[in-house]
């Protein structure tokens, strides 16, 4: 503070709670706090230097001086900073870093951290963070995302052995990230333990079952592909041949399983644009399970309802004697050649791109047809037989995806007995 001596001349004297002394104690030495130009004075936030290591600590606690600079504060209210950095940085185009840390190891260390932060905390309300980042910005020049709370960026030499960021836990039921909002990744995600999906029926209404599945999936064609990497190179697909269906075609018959994705142009270190700004379709690809599954059902049902028909259309009742003893009856039967609708199986099975299937039908029949459906139940065609008696049917298929087909015999708009066809290569 300043004072006036008895002369009238202007002179620093300490303020309250500030020391005057400069104290030199082994095995350490404390210096003064610098404030602005003017001289060294001595605080209550001392500054120790360790005579051996040459390490710095403030406020020591009389325990080792454990690193190049160690910050003791202990505080009972407030919201107390151990180290505060405060950076205004101007319009260049440079990097204005706040804290910056710069590791070299060697090989005698085991462990290399560039910052390494651990928070310990009670039981209180309060949360208690090893490490807390905030960004906040304005529109950028940049794209979005242009503010980074984390950032991580791992690069060496091991293949698969640098991680960006990495969370652990050693209590089962913790979290080793949590995230309140959409994640974006733009590699592979690999999780052992699978996704697991909130489906809790209380937290759902207007619960309604699926109506129309067989529709819907008719209108649905799954391919094999392979992606385009040339389109958006930074945008890292994975390369090979894969399984899917197509966005657009999705987005036909079941929209609410389609979303639009906007992704932000890439600069380098620069500022120079590598990448616009572009959007692309995803699938979720999870909401076709449910629909699958009201698609299997459906089919199965159908496939029951033929059975039984086939089982109402081949028994017999029979009568037997009686058991009394008396005699049987006598009964006279006249034969004569049966009018006879038969489906043959086809020739060969499994074929590739021909077989022929026989049938014969009787001339009384009005309305003859074979139907040829997929094992979804989806009618690929319906053929009509005009010639009625013995005949084939020569079938072409080399056009046809593999797979197991079934083919009916409809007489009269009766279905007298489906068989099944496998196509191959």
């Amino acid at each position: 503070a300043l004072s006036v001596d008895a002369n009238g001349d202007v002179i620093l004297v300490p303020a309250p709670g500030m020391c005057t002394s400069f104290s030199n104690a082994s095995p350490v030495n404390y210096f003064s706090k610098w404030t602005g130009t003017g001289p060294n004075i001595i605080c209550d936030s001392r500054m120790y230097e360790d005579n051996a290591t040459k390490n710095v600590a403030v406020d020591w606690d009389g325990t080792a001086i454990d690193a190049k600079l160690r910050v003791k504060y202990i505080s009972s209210n407030g919201t107390p900073n151990g180290i505060s950095c405060k950076l205004t940085a101007g319009s260049g185009t440079g990097t204005a870093i706040g804290i910056l840390s710069n590791v070299v190891g060697t090989s005698g260390a085991t462990n290399y951290f560039g910052v390494r932060s651990v928070a310990t905390g009670n039981t209180g309300s309060n949360l208690v963070y090893g490490v807390y980042g905030k960004a906040v910005g304005t529109t950028s020049t940049l794209g979005s995302p242009a503010n980074f709370g984390v950032y991580g960026y791992a690069t060496g030499g091991g293949i698969g052995q640098n991680v960006g960021v990495y969370g652990k836990v050693d209590v089962a039921g913790d979290w080793a990230g949590w995230f309140q909002g959409d994640v974006n990744v733009t590699g592979v995600g690999f999780i052992p333990g699978g996704v697991w999906s909130v489906s809790d029926k209380t937290i759902k209404t207007d619960i309604v079952p699926i109506e129309n599945v067989d529709e819907i999936l008719s209108q649905l064609t799954g391919y094999t592909y392979e992606f385009d990497n040339s389109i958006h190179p930074s945008l890292p697909l994975p390369k090979g041949e894969q399984i899917g269906v197509i966005s657009q075609e999705l987005a036909l018959v079941l929209p609410q399983l389609v979303k639009r994705i906007n992704l932000p142009a890439v600069y380098d270190t620069l500022g120079v644009m590598i990448s616009d700004t572009f959007s692309v379709l995803s699938v979720n690809y999870e909401g076709l399970i449910p629909v699958l599954v009201e698609g299997y059902k459906s089919q199965q049902k159908k496939i029951e309802d033929l059975q039984s028909q086939i089982v109402g259309c081949c028994s017999t009742k029979m009568k037997t004697a009686n058991d009394d003893g008396a005699s049987p009856a006598n009964q006279i039967v006249e034969l004569k050649t049966a009018a006879t609708n038969y489906l043959g199986q086809s020739v060969p099975n499994p074929h590739g791109s021909q077989c022929t299937i026989p049938y014969s039908i009787d001339a009384n029949v009005t309305n003859a047809e074979i139907v040829f459906v997929d094992e979804l139940g989806r009618v690929i065609q319906r053929v009509e037989i005009v010639t009625l008696g013995k005949g084939q049917l020569t079938v072409l298929s080399s056009n046809l995806e593999d797979g197991v087909y079934n083919y009916s015999l409809v007489l009269d708009n009766k279905i007298i007995d489906t068989k099944k066809m496998l196509k191959q290569h």
